[in-house]
């Protein structure tokens, strides 16, 4: 059963699973937008409720899944019609997530750069190291030009850990996890930061909508 959204809203979760064979080139992880199941339990990790949610391959399933590669980037996919109507990727605590447009489709994105220090020892949970922005960035340019035979691949959205964990106290210590679910067509992504055994915030980031 897919991730609802007020589980999003309520419950921190930690979220893994979802391995196939992607399509390499370079650094770039591109993966087909299988159906995969989702299943969800509540555990105590560190004395704190956490719900663990476990994504599977399964052509029954209602849920599109990206995984995540060390240094690398990964992508899929989102039809605006077919295919499963609920998106997931792996839980983030400094990776960067961006959504291009191509015609009526998105292609989403999930890069990571490990090897850049993330926050460097720095005393807030949001800081990234510029050389670590800059990594990211690139990847993500790389990858869009490996759509170009679709056409042309048009950055809709990027969330970063400035952002995503704005309001994160302890360094080191929180956690963001990413849900999106497609109505008549359209794409909605939300967002939940995780410190410790809550919940900071749920929120729409795509599409974007101003405080």
């Amino acid at each position: 059963m897919a991730v609802v959204k007020e589980l999003l809203e309520n419950k921190p979760l930690s979220v893994n699973g979802g391995s196939r064979r992607p399509t390499i080139k370079g650094d770039h992880y591109m993966y087909s937008n299988d159906s995969c199941s989702v299943t969800y339990r509540e555990v105590r990790v560190d004395g704190n409720l956490t719900v663990m949610v476990d994504v599977r391959v399964n052509q029954n399933g209602d849920t599109s899944f990206l995984p995540w590669q060390e240094n690398k980037i990964c992508s899929l996919v989102l039809p605006a019609r077919g295919g499963p109507s609920v998106f997931q990727t792996s839980s983030m605590s400094g990776c960067a997530f961006y959504i291009d447009k191509i015609g009526n489709d998105l292609i989403v994105y999930h890069a990571n750069a490990n090897k850049c220090g993330g926050g460097q020892g720095s005393p807030l949970a949001n800081y990234q190291s510029p050389n670590a922005i800059k990594y990211l960035d690139k990847l993500h340019a790389s990858a869009g030009n490996d759509y170009l035979d679709n056409g042309f691949p048009i950055l809709q959205r990027k969330l970063q850990k400035e952002e995503y964990f704005k309001g994160v106290q302890q360094a080191g210590g929180g956690a963001m996890n990413l849900v999106g679910y497609r109505t008549n067509g359209q794409w909605k992504f939300y967002y939940q930061a995780v410190e410790g055994n809550r919940v900071l915030r749920c929120k729409q980031f795509y599409p974007q909508l101003h405080d």
